[in-house]
């Protein structure tokens, strides 16, 4: 939707804001998609992506903990294994948050050489 004010430059203003922000949500999902997919490529992302899913899925109490958000009463055993699943996955979750942060800066570094601001 454009807002419209008395000024012409700052509805010519919303636009260009409204269309850059639809390239950089086109280009987040594209990275997210495509590029991370080399992540299971590595042996400590998968490694921490089996831990998860291991865990999630031998487990039926943990699995309601961790899915439905139920609480449940869980023993010495399974407190571990869901610090385990949470911490494994927090780790995951850093490893493609490196990743996207390091792919964002090649695509800016590529963006900046192309408007020969570089």
């Amino acid at each position: 939707m454009i807002k419209y004010s008395h000024s012409k430059g700052k509805v010519m203003n919303m636009n260009i804001d409204k269309e850059m922000e639809k390239k950089f949500e086109d280009l987040f999902w594209y990275v997210l998609n495509d590029k991370t997919e080399h992540l299971n490529n590595e042996k400590e992302y998968m490694k921490l992506n089996r831990i998860c899913q291991e865990i999630n899925n031998e487990n039926s109490k943990l699995q309601s903990v961790i899915e439905d958000n139920e609480p449940v009463s869980l023993t010495k055993e399974e407190v571990a294994l869901l610090v385990k699943y949470y911490t494994s996955c927090i780790d995951r979750m850093v490893m493609e948050q490196k990743k996207l942060f390091y792919l964002g800066g090649q695509y800016f570094y590529y963006l900046l050489k192309e408007m020969e601001l570089l």
